[in-house]
């Protein structure tokens, strides 16, 4: 579950929370009625620190000891945040009888939430050391998350329609989102030992009229034979030399004898070339310019870090050897790397 710092309220969409909302007849303290304490009527018990009370002079959904912690109207936004926090529930919501439906699971998740709240204060656990410790280093880290977040927002960068087109022209060919094929030679060859041996069978190849199976079988050396199958630019497990050659043939059927070392001979066979094929720009344009305008925001963010490092007067008074260089600035994260990173976060009731 992503923790989404938008409200103060926001947290108790965490698994546990999730659980009560979603899951059907799901509930934590059970349903069973137990006999509760008389008490005058007209009259609210005090308030209990911790719990939440609702102040607002919308209808009552749920009360506590007579006073309200869940309205009509602070009911309805938590809905809306819930939705807003987590847009696939949307869908969901025939499955859980539409609205009303959620907003009951949605109602009893607030009414255990309250109890929860006031369970943890009067059981003096949130008057604990290792509590508070543990709150402390959330809100340190979701803190942290938030600045880095509103930080980003600062630094908006804009990239234009011609900066995008020429960044595909320039990376179609090294960027695999970008490719749907590489495309390639199709290509096949037998390696020998020494150039001597290469030749004598480059005479039994054109003697076959290029057929290297035949020529192979003749020789002895059909089990030698190795399929590179489509050879290009980027090929990888394949000597530089060899695969650099081999691409750069441009007729077929044709072969050649390739040195790739004083003993690695290869007699090579190009059967034919299949053409690299691309996305088209339209369907890659919009993600491309998203990826260029988040590098170039990172990249003005940085450099006001290292500004702002400057002005604060920072200095790394110590280092610790350990190899890895000083970076020159923060690395601006993204929302999604935000939200990425609070997903392995603890959840927080």
């Amino acid at each position: 579950m992503k923790i989404h710092a938008t409200s103060h309220n926001t947290f108790f969409v965490s698994a546990f929370f999730m659980s009560l909302i979603i899951l059907p007849g799901c509930s934590w303290f059970g349903s069973e009625e137990k006999p509760k304490p008389q008490r005058e009527a007209g009259k609210a018990a005090p308030a209990v620190p911790g719990v939440e009370y609702a102040t607002d002079s919308s209808s009552v959904v749920v009360s506590m000891d007579g006073r309200p912690v869940v309205t009509e109207k602070s009911l309805e936004a938590e809905y809306q945040q819930l939705l807003q926090d987590n847009p696939q529930i949307e869908q969901m919501l025939p499955l859980m009888g539409g609205k009303d439906g959620l907003l009951d699971r949605l109602t009893a998740a607030l009414a255990d939430r309250s109890v929860l709240r006031r369970f943890i204060v009067e059981e003096g656990i949130s008057s604990q050391s290792d509590y508070q410790a543990e709150r402390d280093r959330m809100i340190k880290s979701v803190t942290d998350m938030l600045n880095v977040k509103y930080f980003n927002k600062k630094y908006v960068a804009t990239v234009s329609n011609r900066d995008v087109h020429d960044f595909y022209d320039k990376n179609k060919d090294t960027m695999p989102e970008l490719l749907i094929s590489r495309g390639g030679v199709q290509a096949s060859g037998i390696k020998f030992a020494n150039e001597a041996d290469a030749k004598a069978f480059m005479a039994k190849l054109k003697a076959a009229k290029n057929d290297l199976g035949t020529a192979a079988k003749e020789a002895g050396l059909d089990n030698k034979i190795e399929e590179f199958q489509l050879v290009h630019s980027q090929s990888v497990g394949l000597p530089p030399v060899l695969r650099d050659k081999i691409s750069a043939m441009t007729s077929f059927p044709s072969v050649e004898l390739i040195k790739v070392a004083d003993d690695a001979f290869w007699v090579v066979k190009g059967a034919s070339k299949e053409d690299t094929v691309y996305r088209e720009f339209d369907h890659v344009k919009d993600n491309l310019k998203r990826f260029l305008e988040d590098s170039k925001r990172e990249e003005i963010a940085g450099k006001a870090i290292n500004d702002l490092k400057e002005k604060y007067d920072i200095k790394i008074e110590k280092t610790f050897g350990s190899g890895m260089p000083m970076m020159p600035g923060m690395p601006a994260m993204s929302e999604e790397e935000i939200e990425e990173l609070s997903a392995e976060m603890p959840q927080a009731a």
